[in-house]
């Protein structure tokens, strides 16, 4: 009724105006020139491009031509500039990624001229029944922009938002006109079921970088019904000019709105959220479904409970917040289980079924013992006969769970292993040089420490023997030590060599015997040779050591005389010459002078008859010298030649000179020479230069000083307690400073300690012209002996006297023949067991041997073993020791071993038998099955990330099973790169058995998107306004609660720019807030003009609900009374109620 009642109102109001063209009072109402007249019939006669409506979406005839005109009033198109085109794209970013879940929105740019038109044409078929406005020029080019904003108009504010301006054009200024609509139809379209009467205005100012649109929430609610529409969005088009009125090109911008936001809740039964919700966004009455297993996640000791399910998880978005909520409720789990253990025993031990349980837990996850576990219903079978070896399984059950404990019953293999041995009267002794070895019930090996030793009989200080007891877990063995009495003996000697020879320790080695009177061979002495040294004149201690026994031979080290002497010489050319002439002396190693027939000379290279220079070497017993000989021109001339000279020797320079000429050949003085002899210096051996010079002609002699060769060399001697001794007996030789021989009557000799009546030592001093030389006489003891040992033999031996016989010598250390002694073997018996002694007499000097008869001791001890498949085994492996006759050990190569039955291919067992003299013993080899494993994991990682091997490995066991820890395997992590992403292998390796993991190394894809904003002093904000999306290293989304944020420094209450910073994963990233002050309340004469960034917010928190009935007019270029203004606006709200009265009419028709 009240339709039909405005209809008529409207009829009578507009009846004069029926015939009225609407281009033609359209353009009178703006002003807008006759030129202009076509653009505007253009604009009213092309549609625009513009959201396609949706299909399940129809218009609603009750309210399509129904408005208000205070409405219709307010409909201005208010296009201002912005601040930034990035704080647009900020704003655009966020409201997209709230809707992302369900709508995506997309901005592209279109290039091409013919984009408009096709999506006109486009639009043309989806809305034959609408006629929409277009611009009225072909630009050249065509942008087509998809934004997305947050809006609903039922909140009766306004909405802002900026209109981006392609990058091209993004610094130019820009011109636009934007016209009325009129009967068919307007240039706004919304994705609904209406179409609205919009106003718009001609602009002359230019818009730079950003075109700000601002409609008032009025323009969205049309009719007598809001709520019955739906607000989806709208599309503009915008053709732009240069201040020219070109053409540049035309912007199509479709705008989507998203005002509704669901929230998928997870709670467990008493409501408390138990997984992180989800949020939707999207428009008014879109569908949904979120009752997909997309959005019902598995949750950890949860299940969805689907007696409780939300009857709202389809259905069409609601205006606001809504909420869908699933419930979980928690898992019943039975924790039931037992922890048993499989163990090892042997024959005869007691066993009992709690020694193989551990713990066990009831279905309420309760800790039991075993006398709880019994109490609650838990049964064992099975039992185990400790008197058998074998295995046995006893069964534990508990609430229909059953474990199995493996129960292995050995037989005992203890045993211990000793032998008898011989020592040496005051050799230190302990109880364990006489163990072997030991093994325990297992068979492993027991340590010594572990045994009962009863040593109680040993006595190590006087020749015989003693029984020693080892006991462990019941078993005893005794071992038998025999001491003897010792002859261990180094024999060794003094002597002189010379500097420079080779020499060796053993050069003085006589002889060695050790403790039983046998040879000793060199290498097994110690030899301390540390202050040896060849290289200089001297004498030296060298010690020799076997068993205890030490004896020092003293090298003599004398220095070498041997020596070449000859000197450089200048001749003249055409001068005799022999090699001769440059021939000073020679002289052995021993001092004495060498004729030069004696020297090998080498002059291949002489050649007297032209100047220069040549070498001639003189050799002796490897000792060479070199003269060179200068050949010279004889006019003009310097002669000189070289020399040589000793240390403290008078010298002139002079000495060296020989001649001088002029340049014609007469002799020239010396002191008309300059002589340079700066350098010489016969306080030290060494050599200089003199240089003598004259009329230009420069001759340098050199000037070698020597050393003084004076010498003494003595040597040192061993004697004996009486020998007769001279001091001439330890002179070798003696030279005066030029080397010449010396007599020792020429020497001064101090031998005042000389003593040979008893054993030591004694000095003699030997001295020539300062220089001394001191001889060290030692004197001995005779060294008359007689060297036996003892021995053992066996009952039934052939055994004579020599047998026992090691080696005599007379006092001078001569050998002497056994038959040179007298022997007394009168108590021998070899028919029983026992021991007897033999005496050997030489020169008033005896030595006992005590001959043990003993019983035979052979014996073969070999030991059982376990091995694994495929191991590589020989039967010397399971060969302990054997024992001959004599309890000597017997090598193994000496017995005979059948392992025919050898097999380690198979788990099983076999028999080893080792035989030797008659005695034979057999070894069990058990062959198990390898359980060897290496278990590891591949992995992801990301770029930067600490990694070590050790983190992909699991588990490791040995071939019995046993767990085997992480160091003991080998890892290959060569190809290991955590600076890029790929991938690369890992090998762990333990026991020939090798498992590789794979680890993938992926970029960090870490981000953090925040934006700029601006508020006005007292205004509320949070941080979260400013945080767009988040994203974890693995490009996950990352909820905002997740992320540290810094808001301290913002203060919202006064005016001024502030940081806030977002951290997650070390990534932070910062957003500034700008707070402004609130703008002036005062409102502008026309809102219609562009506007200021701050003036848009300004203006948009200003807009209340009782903003719609304010009334902004259009603002023109041209100078006109307000009363013009008003008469145009009615002309063109006359226009639009017929447009819309007639179409109205159409449709009922």
């Amino acid at each position: 009724m009240k339709n039909k009642h405005m209809h008529l109102f409207l009829v009578g109001l507009l009846f004069g105006s029926i015939v009225m063209n609407p281009v033609q009072a359209l353009t009178d109402t703006l002003g807008i020139a006759p030129a202009q007249e076509q653009e505007a019939t253009n604009l009213l006669s092309e549609p625009l491009n513009s959201f396609e409506k949706s299909e399940n979406q129809e218009p609603s005839p009750e309210n399509k031509d129904v408005f208000s005109e205070s409405e219709a009033k307010e409909n201005l198109l208010e296009n201002e500039t912005s601040s930034s085109l990035e704080d647009d794209a900020a704003m655009n970013e966020e409201q997209s990624d709230n809707s992302k879940e369900l709508s995506e929105s997309q901005s592209s740019e279109s290039n091409t001229s013919e984009s408009m038109k096709d999506n006109a044409d486009q639009n043309q078929i989806h809305k034959k029944d609408s006629k929409m406005l277009m611009a009225p020029m072909e630009a050249s080019e065509t942008f087509t922009y998809d934004l997305t904003v947050e809006y609903d108009p039922l909140k009766f504010k306004s909405l802002v938002i900026d209109l981006p301006i392609p990058e091209k054009y993004i610094q130019d200024e820009l011109y636009f006109r934007l016209l009325l609509g009129g009967d068919d139809g307007n240039f706004y379209e919304y994705k609904s079921d209406q179409q609205y009467f919009m106003t718009g205005s001609s602009h002359s100012n230019p818009v730079i970088g950003v075109n700000t649109l601002q409609m008032s929430w009025s323009n969205f609610t049309q009719g007598w019904s809001p709520d019955d529409y739906e607000y989806f969005g709208f599309t503009v088009v915008i053709p732009y000019k240069d201040a020219n009125g070109n053409d540049l090109f035309t912007a199509a911008y479709n705008i989507r709105f998203t005002n509704s936001h669901l929230t998928i809740q997870y709670v467990d039964e008493s409501g408390h959220e138990i997984y992180p919700s989800r949020r939707i966004d999207d428009s008014r009455n879109q569908p949904y479904n979120v009752s997909t297993s997309d959005y019902i996640p598995q949750i950890p000791g949860y299940e969805l409970d689907t007696s409780k399910l939300p009857s709202n998880a389809i259905g069409v978005f609601q205006r606001g917040e809504f909420t869908v909520t699933y419930v979980y409720q928690k898992v019943q789990i039975d924790y039931t289980d037992i922890l048993i253990k499989d163990s090892t025993i042997h024959t005869q031990d007691t066993w009992s079924p709690i020694d193989n349980f551990i713990e066990a837990s009831s279905k309420e996850g309760k800790q039991l013992t075993y006398e709880e576990f019994l109490a609650n219903g838990g049964i064992v079978s099975g039992t185990v006969d400790t008197q058998t070896a074998g295995t046995y399984t006893v069964s534990y059950t508990l609430n229909n769970l059953t474990k199995d404990a493996t129960i292995v019953v050995k037989p005992r293999l203890t045993a211990i292993n000793v032998s008898d041995s011989t020592i040496y009267v005051g050799d230190p002794w302990e109880a364990e040089d006489n163990f072997e070895s030991a093994l325990d019930k297992d068979g492993n090996d027991v340590d010594f420490s572990a045994l009962t030793v009863d040593a109680s009989k040993a006595d190590t200080s006087k020749a015989g023997s003693f029984d020693v007891t080892y006991t462990y877990d019941g078993v005893t063995s005794t071992a038998i030590v025999t001491v003897k009495e010792k002859q261990t003996a180094v024999n060794v000697h003094d002597s002189t060599i010379y500097v420079g020879d080779s020499w060796e320790a053993e050069d003085n080695f006589e002889s060695a015997l050790d403790k039983d009177g046998n040879d000793v061979d060199f290498s097994a002495l110690t030899v301390d040779a540390s202050k040896a040294d060849t290289s200089k004149a001297g004498s030296f201690d060298v010690t020799y050591t076997y068993d205890g026994v030490t004896s020092t031979a003293i090298v003599t080290v004398k220095e070498k005389q041997t020596a070449v002497n000859v000197h450089d010489s200048t001749i003249y050319v055409g001068d005799s010459w022999e090699a001769e002439d440059n021939f000073d002396s020679a002289l052995d190693k021993d001092g004495n002078p060498i004729d030069f027939q004696e020297l090998t000379v080498d002059a291949s290279k002489a050649e007297t008859n032209k100047a220069g220079t040549f070498e001639v070497t003189y050799t002796y017993d490897g000792v060479t010298s070199t003269a060179i000989i200068t050949v010279k021109e004889k006019m003009p001339a310097v002669n000189v030649h070289d020399s040589t000279i000793y240390v403290g020797d008078s010298w002139q320079a002079e000495d060296n000179f020989d001649s001088a000429l002029d340049k014609d050949g007469n002799d020239v003085a010396l002191s008309e020479l300059t002589v340079d002899a700066s350098k010489a210096d016969t306080s030290k051996a060494g050599t200089f230069e003199v240089k003598y010079t004259y009329d230009g002609v420069t001759s340098t002699a050199i000037v070698t000083v020597k050393e003084k060769m004076t010498a003494v060399n003595v040597h040192d001697s061993t004697i004996y307690v009486g020998d007769n001794w001279e001091a001439e007996d330890n002179f070798d030789s003696a030279l005066d400073k030029d080397g010449n021989d010396v007599a020792l009557s020429e020497l001064t000799v101090d031998a005042s300690k000389a003593d040979t009546s008893k054993a030591g030592s004694f000095k003699v001093t030997y001295t020539y012209d300062g220089v001394t030389s001191t001889a060290t006489i030692t004197v001995k003891e005779k060294m008359t002996a007689v060297n036996v040992h003892d021995s053992t033999i066996y009952v039934g031996d052939n055994w004579e006297a020599e047998d026992n016989f090691d080696s005599a010598l007379d006092k001078d250390g001569n050998d002497v023949a056994l038959s040179d002694q007298t022997v007394d073997a009168s108590k021998a018996d070899t028919s029983k067991a026992g021991s007897f002694e033999v005496t050997f007499t030489y020169d008033g000097i005896t030595s006992k041997a005590i001959v043990t008869v003993k019983e035979k001791m052979t014996a073969v001890n070999v030991h059982d073993s376990t091995i694994y498949v495929g191991d590589n085994w020989e039967a010397e492996d399971n060969f302990d020791s054997a024992l001959d006759k004599d309890g000597n050990n017997v090598d193994f190569s000496a017995l005979t071993v059948d392992a025919s039955q050898a097999d380690m291919s198979k788990a099983g067992s076999f028999e080893v038998a080792y035989t030797y003299d008659g005695i034979t013993s057999t070894a069990i080899v058990t062959v198990k099955e390898k359980m060897t494993a290496v278990n590891v994991h591949d992995s992801t990682i990301y770029v930067g990330d600490n990694w070590q091997a050790e983190d992909n490995f699991d588990s490791a066991l040995d071939k019995d099973g046993n767990n085997v820890d992480f160091s003991a395997l080998t890892v290959d992590a060569s190809k290991a790169d955590m600076g890029k992403e790929g991938t690369f292998k890992v090998t762990y390796t333990y026991d020939g058995v090798t498992s590789t993991a794979i680890i993938t190394v992926k970029e960090i894809m870490t981000a953090i998107n925040v934006h700029d904003s601006t508020i006005y002093v007292g205004d509320k904000w949070t941080a979260k306004e400013n945080f767009d999306n988040a994203l974890d290293k693995a490009g996950k989304k990352v909820v905002y609660e997740d992320l540290t944020v810094d808001a301290s420094q913002v203060d919202p209450s006064k005016a001024g720019s502030y940081e806030v910073s977002y951290s997650y994963d070390g990534i932070t990233v910062t957003a500034t807030v700008t707070v402004k002050e609130k703008p002036s309340q005062e409102k502008p004469a026309d809102d219609s003009t562009h506007a200021t960034p701050e003036q848009e917010k300004e203006n948009q928190k200003k807009t209340t609900p009782d903003s719609k009935k304010q009334v902004t007019l259009p603002k023109t270029n041209e100078n006109k009374s307000v009363v013009e203004l008003v008469a145009g606006v009615i002309i063109v709200l006359l226009t639009g109620v017929i447009f819309f009265w007639k179409k109205r009419k159409v449709n009922k028709e």
